[in-house]
């Protein structure tokens, strides 16, 4: 529910400023159960030849799968303002509906199974060197394949039973150890390793191979009075405009809910069949995930002097670079012309309509992460400890694969080329991390242990996106990019700011606050990208500062055995002070609209708007609120922000 008092134009938007209301259970909790049953086999073998030491494994890994998973079979239902819902009048539903009977008919049942083999033959080359080389062999053994989709086969040429059968990674690997000295130790190690099976994503693909699920959305077209309102049902072919007028009429006035769906919409759409229904499915030259790894690690056992001995200070570093990671792209949305910017611009593909996609689950090569971490620890005679370590990481990615579901995947990410996850930093990078422990513990009465530790930790802020928000659209398909999905998660094009005019990509629309516009991005990280897109990530908020204490003591029991006692308080920061020990950031999935956008038809003409089958020549920036410019509000995290305290008992014997 959009919480504006009444409804404003355009309909199916909730202006920029005002929020919405969402509850009920959501489009993914209204059809769940998963059974699962595994059966794994392994066999071992070491054989030893003087110096070497070689294993053999097998492996035999089975996997029996029943998901009901069916998003919006009770409906996910839109009202315009607070005065509609009061009325039960409602501007939108998208539902599915199972098309060959009860709700059992969609779930996916199916096995996913796999062989393993492997060799690593460990060479104790001198007394101090020790080399391991080896290999692995992963085989993916699946004998059911998704329901089969005839039209997904004519609009595309390839069946939507893909799986993972027959596919296979081979994983060369190699490590060695070297004892330098009694005080330095050094290790190493290289390969291929894989990304295991990935079960949620491929039971997408038979959760919803299209004949089983139909999907439409219903929408109120306003009049100039609610009487005069018309209706358009989108995702069924065929129906005149007195049919859906007549179906969005029944289905969209006095809404009572998910039971309350009209026979007449659920008919017409087991009637049409399946030609518009959703699909998810796997590309044919689908790769198993894997990537390469180099590591390397130096641990050196110092003698301080006056300080002590027995401080062990190390060194990590790790370098991965990806070889097949996973990306989704609707195959529904085809190119369609460029952006004002360069960037590709998309429209459905020919004799479909609605926001209906199909989903393909397929490889990216893009990727890297580097990691270094220095650290130390030493432990006193006295009972005191201390420990800490400082992590730097580089970590580039291109589709974070933040969900379980094949569509969520496709959209809660940015996108530089509409139609794909735009490559960049990752989301999952902390550029800098501390971490300090201290500690105490000793026997202060009789052979009772009492221990205090208080663990610090310090690390950079989430990484964020600052993007542009076609917010026209709405739940429909963009007129701007021309996909479907969340219409604010294009990366922002960063016009040159100079001047309101500086810039002939952009028109900034009647009223937009180009002052506060130009301040922000001559102060903020976007300065360095004028007349560019902004890459991903480029922004991060606040670091991330936490305390923890913890406190234990053992007590003997009277017949035996004893009894500890603890204390343990989380955020010791945040009691001291609300305002400290606090995690602020621009909340999932870490995109940040800065400004509206919508293509222009002529430069210059602000009223030239496009729509998404005509060209776009310029942009035109509007305000995202009322108020003028704001920039994006790193919002607290109240989870991750509160202090706690837990008390426990634990006996022992």
């Amino acid at each position: 529910v959009c919480l504006a008092d009444n409804p404003s134009a355009p309909p199916l938007a909730c202006p920029g400023g005002i929020r919405r209301l969402q509850f009920g259970p959501d489009i993914s909790r209204q059809a769940n159960e998963l059974d699962s049953q595994s059966l794994n086999f392994e066999f071992a073998a070491t054989l030893k030849l003087n110096n070497h030491s070689v294993k053999l494994i097998a492996e035999r890994r089975t996997q029996d799968i029943r998901n009901l998973f069916a998003q919006r079979v009770s409906g996910a239902w839109y009202f315009d303002g607070i005065s509609d819902l009061q009325a039960r009048r409602a501007n939108e539903v998208d539902i599915a509906v199972p098309l060959r009977g009860g709700i059992d008919t969609v779930t996916a049942d199916f096995q996913n199974n796999s062989w393993t083999f492997g060799i690593m033959d460990t060479i104790d080359v001198t007394d101090t060197l020790t080399i391991v080389a080896g290999m692995r062999y992963d085989l993916f053994d699946t004998p059911d394949a998704p329901f089969f989709n005839q039209d997904f086969l004519g609009r595309f040429g390839f069946p939507n039973t893909g799986t993972l059968n027959g596919r296979d990674l081979f994983q060369p690997r190699f490590g060695l150890n070297w004892q330098a000295t009694d005080r330095l130790t050094v290790r190493g190690s290289a390969g291929i390793f894989g990304g295991g099976n990935p079960n949620v994503w491929i039971s997408n693909n038979y959760s919803n191979p299209g004949p089983t699920l139909g999907r439409v959305q219903v929408r109120r077209v306003p009049g100039a009075t609610p009487a005069q309102d018309t209706f358009t049902v989108s995702g069924i072919t065929g129906l005149s405009a007195a049919q859906q007028n007549a179906i969005g009429a029944a289905t969209l006035n006095d809404v009572s809910g998910g039971t309350g769906i009209p026979q007449s919409l659920i008919d017409a759409i087991r009637t049409t069949g399946t030609a518009a229904s959703p699909t998810n499915a796997l590309d044919p030259n689908f790769e198993p995930l894997s990537q390469w790894r180099f590591s390397g690690s130096v641990d050196y056992e110092a003698n301080l002097g006056f300080l002590g001995d027995g401080w062990n200070f190390g060194v990590d570093v790790i370098y991965s670079k990806v070889r097949d990671a996973l990306e989704w792209t609707d195959l529904r949305s085809v190119p369609n012309g460029v952006l004002p910017d360069g960037r590709t611009r998309y429209n459905i593909l020919a004799g479909q309509t609605g926001v209906n996609t199909d989903v393909l689950l397929t490889n990216t090569d893009f990727g890297d992460s580097f990691a270094a971490v220095a650290r130390f620890n030493k432990r006193f005679t006295n009972g005191f400890f201390l420990n800490g370590a400082y992590t730097y990481s580089e970590a580039n990615d291109q589709n974070p694969g933040t969900s379980s579901v094949a569509f969520s995947n496709y959209q809660n990410t940015a996108i530089g080329d509409p139609n794909f996850a735009a490559q960049g930093i990752s989301n999952y990078l902390r550029d800098h991390q501390f971490r300090l422990v201290a500690g105490y513990d000793a026997e202060l009465f009789g052979d009772n242990i009492t221990r205090v530790e208080f663990f610090y930790n310090a690390r950079s802020g989430q990484r964020y996106s600052y993007t542009f928000a076609d917010q026209a659209a709405g739940s429909a398909r963009s007129s701007v990019l021309g996909v479907t999905g969340r219409n604010d998660r294009a990366l922002l094009y960063v016009p040159n700011v100079s001047s309101a005019t500086a810039d002939p990509r952009v028109l900034y629309a009647p009223g937009f606050d180009f002052a506060g516009f130009q301040s922000f991005i001559q102060n903020s990280e976007l300065s360095q990208y004028q007349g560019e897109v902004s890459p991903k990530n480029v922004a991060r908020a606040p670091w991330v500062h936490k305390l923890d204490l913890s406190i234990r003591q053992q007590v003997p029991l009277p017949l035996g055995g004893k009894i500890e006692f603890s204390a343990e308080m989380e955020n010791v920061l945040n009691f001291i002070d609300k305002d400290l020990g606090t995690i602020r950031q621009v909340g999932f999935p870490y995109t940040a609209p800065v400004v509206n956008v919508r293509c222009l038809t002529t430069p210059g003409n602000a009223a030239s708007v496009a729509t998404v089958a005509q060209p776009c020549a310029q942009y035109l920036y509007e305000n995202r609120s009322a108020g003028g410019f704001a920039a994006p509000v790193e919002a607290t995290n109240i989870n991750g922000s509160l202090w706690g305290v837990r008390f426990g008992v634990r006996v022992t014997f």
